[in-house]
């Protein structure tokens, strides 16, 4: 697996299913990552904040801690 970048952690959990990814990631209040462009990958990604906000650069949405997002394929 990659290392996160600078203000990333990230854990990896392993699933029984091997179509399933779990990663845990907790980005430092204030991070912008915009400069590193847009995130494109095949799959949707289901995302749930505990805190803090995620803008999505592609979506033009913002979603807010405890309320449950999905992230569409950007492939």
């Amino acid at each position: 697996m990659p290392h996160p970048p600078p203000g990333v952690g990230s854990r990896w959990r392993d699933e029984a299913d091997p179509d399933v990814l779990t990663r845990l990631v907790r980005r430092e209040p204030g991070l912008d990552t915009s400069l590193s462009g847009v995130i494109r990958h095949e799959w949707v990604e289901e995302v749930y904040l505990f805190e803090g906000d995620l803008h999505d650069l592609t979506l033009d949405q913002t979603f807010r801690a405890g309320s449950p997002g999905h992230l569409g394929a950007h492939g």
